[in-house]
């Protein structure tokens, strides 16, 4: 039952999904149906009632009061016949064949009596009732006819008979005058046979003259005439304007459901895993903003909907990191024990557990990992754990403009440089970039350091020649391994791994990698050639953060979140401006 819930969940997203094409689909066969009422011919329609009455030379019960079935069928065929038909264009002075006619002409029977339905389809309402009645009254007079020949031809077969036997009649007496003895006895017998069967002939003649039919009766009658139709038959504008609807509206729906089975794009959380390897969903980003930059929805909205999204994402992040740890921890654990490990270089003892690097990844550009890391930087702030953000996508560094730090240096002058990491993590609470707007700005400074404390930048910096080779040295993990010592949780972004190789250089000095997709953006098989290329190195991710999700397909909107009324930024800018008030 619920595998048949979860079915019918997902067709149902299918549609909706795909609804305008359901709807053009529906529309584009309502007004092909209207098109065709509206230009097709139309067509009248009269009926007319007609009682057949039995043959008197068929066989027929209840003293000729009921007909049997196939005797019915003959009738009709005789209705539906040529001759009557060729009467009926004699009648009416028609133009058409007596073929051509009878395709226009239908008659229905009545079960179990003798009463059938004569139906005319012609162009005019004049013609349908015209064309009804001259069948109707054609087939009784065809029939009136038929039956007195057959009463002449009848009368007069007996009157021949009956002739016959007088003259043999004759003859027999004639000869009887002369005859003695047995020739005598023979022809009395044979003149007794001969006025039994001159009797019987004119027995039947009273009774076929008794019987005989009128100009009037005898075929049937007519119960119903046909009238002139009020309106056309067809065709009918409403009835086949809602049949052309329907029929688009279900090729529509075959429509969406083929679309949806070729195109592989990322809709649902179902996609979304099938691209990561069957990995879960840990996070859905619902969609909060439409245009521009994707702003610090954690910052400047932080009870929308968005920023739960992202409470419930770090959420599920120290979750994995935890879990993560106590594997290791068993493992260490049931291992025999060795020397005591000694601190690195530059160490101190009985240090704290180092933090977690985790790397954020999408397979190209604009599917929102950017967004994502600094979003997941505030919300684990906001969580009690040391943050540091580095922006690792030496190409195309967002990081620093996004969080309001203009372009301050960062990874790429430390790896060229022997600059000590120190003085290029920019503290957000006291970056100079931000203060000096803030004050410039007059606006109040107490919630917004709040918000944000805790949280150090290591922006991307210049711009270098060669990223993935900087990425690729070993001073990339050490400074990686030096930074997670420093804080809770090093959350990294990334290049898109599809179009350049830096991040693969990543995947080794990070303990989780996070894949970000975004809804009807990303697609299924670049996701998937990502993770494999991911699997190539060595790495796994560990999840993947579902964004740009429409509003109707999360979750959180159930319980109230998505009830705070709020304007989504346009800009990162214009977002901790208004973070800052």
């Amino acid at each position: 039952m619920e595998n048949n819930v979860i079915q019918l969940r997902d067709q149902a997203a299918v549609v909706r999904r795909r609804w305008r094409v359901v709807a053009i689909s529906t529309v584009v066969g309502l007004l092909a149906a209207l098109a065709l009422s509206f230009t097709a011919h139309k067509i009248y329609r009269s009926s007319a009632i007609l009682e057949i009455a039995p043959d008197s030379g068929s066989g027929v019960s209840t003293n000729g009061l009921v007909m049997q079935p196939q005797e019915v069928s003959t009738q009709i065929q005789v209705l539906l016949s040529e001759p009557v038909a060729q009467r009926v264009i004699d009648d009416l002075k028609l133009t058409t064949s007596p073929s051509d006619l009878l395709k226009t002409v239908t008659v229905t029977p009545q079960s179990d009596t003798r009463v059938v339905t004569v139906t005319a389809q012609q162009p005019t309402a004049r013609a349908a009732e015209s064309v009804v009645n001259g069948f109707v009254n054609q087939y009784l007079s065809f029939r009136r006819e038929q039956a007195n020949l057959a009463y002449q031809q009848n009368q007069q077969a007996l009157k021949d008979e009956a002739k016959r036997i007088r003259d043999q009649l004759d003859k027999v007496q004639t000869e009887l005058t002369t005859a003695t003895g047995d020739r005598q006895v023979q022809l009395q017998n044979e003149q007794q046979t001969l006025l039994v069967q001159l009797t019987q002939v004119m027995s039947d003649q009273s009774t076929a003259a008794a019987t005989a039919p009128s100009a009037t009766t005898g075929a049937g009658q007519v119960l119903v005439p046909g009238n002139t139709p009020n309106g056309p038959a067809n065709p009918k504008p409403l009835r086949t304007g809602l049949l052309g609807a329907f029929i688009g509206f279900v090729l529509g729906i075959g429509l969406a459901f083929v679309r949806d089975h070729f195109d592989d794009a990322v809709r649902d959380d179902t996609r979304v895993k099938q691209a990561v390897g069957q990995r879960p969903v840990l996070g859905r980003i619902p969609r909060f903003s439409t245009r521009g930059a994707r702003p610090l929805v954690t910052v400047t909205d932080p009870n929308s909907p968005g920023s739960e999204a992202y409470r419930g994402l770090i959420t599920n992040v120290r979750f994995l990191m935890a879990s993560d740890r106590s594997t290791a921890a068993a493992a260490t654990a049931s291992r025999v024990p060795s020397k005591p490990r000694t601190a690195r270089a530059g160490e101190p003892r009985n240090q704290a557990p180092r933090g977690r690097v985790l790397l954020v990844a999408s397979a190209i550009q604009g599917e929102g990992k950017t967004s994502v890391s600094c979003n997941l930087a505030v919300s684990a702030a906001r969580f009690g754990l040391r943050v540091i953000l580095v922006d690792a996508d030496l190409r195309n560094p967002q990081v620093a403009p996004t969080m309001g730090l203009g372009s301050p240096p960062g990874l790429t002058d430390l790896l060229v440089s022997d600059t000590p990491t120190d003085d290029l993590l920019v503290e957000v609470i006291g970056g100079n970039a931000v203060m000096d707007r803030v004050v410039a700005r007059k606006d109040s400074l107490d919630d917004y350091l709040i918000e944000l404390e805790g949280i150090k930048v290591l922006a991307g910096g210049s711009l270098a020649p060669n990223p993935a080779e900087l990425l690729a040295s070993s001073r990339t993990s050490q400074l990686l391994a030096a930074l997670a010592r420093r804080a809770d949780l090093v959350i990294v972004d990334s290049a898109p791994i599809l179009r350049v190789a830096d991040s693969l250089e990543l995947v080794a000095p990070s303990d989780l990698v996070v894949m970000v997709t975004r809804h009807g953006y990303s697609r299924t098989h670049s996701v998937g050639d990502a993770v494999e290329r991911i699997r190539q190195v060595g790495g796994s991710v560990a999840g993947a953060v579902y964004t740009d999700v429409p509003v109707g397909d999360t979750y959180e909107t159930s319980y109230g979140y998505g009830n705070v009324a709020s304007r989504a930024p346009e800009t990162a800018d214009e977002g901790l401006t208004a973070a800052a008030t």
